[in-house]
Order: C-alpha cells, then structure tokens, then sequence
C-alpha cells in the first residue's frame, strides 16, 4: 500500500489486528519513504496498486444522492471512474 500519492511505501504484517471497539486492522511495515523521511498526516490518500479491492467506492449515502442527481440532471461525473455496470 502507498501512502500521500506514493511517498510513504507500506507492506502487510498482518491483517485482522484487534482495535478498539471490537473493529480490525492491518498492522504495516514502512518499505519506503523519500531520502529526508516523511511524515504521515490525516487526509492522505491511500493507493493499492495491483490489487482488486472488492469495495464499493460509493457510501449509502452518496447512492441515495446519486439518486436524486439522476432525476434532476442530464448527466453526472463519477470519479474515480467505476469498475462495473452496478458502480
């Protein structure tokens, strides 16, 4: 897994971690960061390159949004683009 657009390299120790709240996590290990280091901050992306995620890219509520766009609109972008006909 790459973290902020690439700069942060990770690879899987171990899935299933309990956390708090009777959640899961993956544990990972930093592979690769640049030169100086990096620091990790909130609201960076997350890229999976080579993996097929069996995820929806789009929360309950972004379908029912989605709903009401279509009845009121000619045409409506999603991006990232969608995998398949149901996306």
């Amino acid at each position: 897994m790459w973290i902020d657009d690439g700069k942060i390299g990770t690879s899987a120790i171990a899935t299933q971690v309990p956390l708090l709240h009777n959640q899961r996590g993956i544990l990972l290990a930093v592979t690769q960061v640049p030169p100086k280091g990096a620091k990790l901050h909130a609201d960076k992306g997350l890229n999976f390159p080579d993996t097929v995620l069996h995820l929806s890219p789009l929360t309950c509520k972004d379908y029912q949004d989605l709903e009401i766009v279509a009845s009121q609109a000619d045409i409506a972008k999603l991006e990232p683009y969608p995998q398949n006909a149901l996306e």
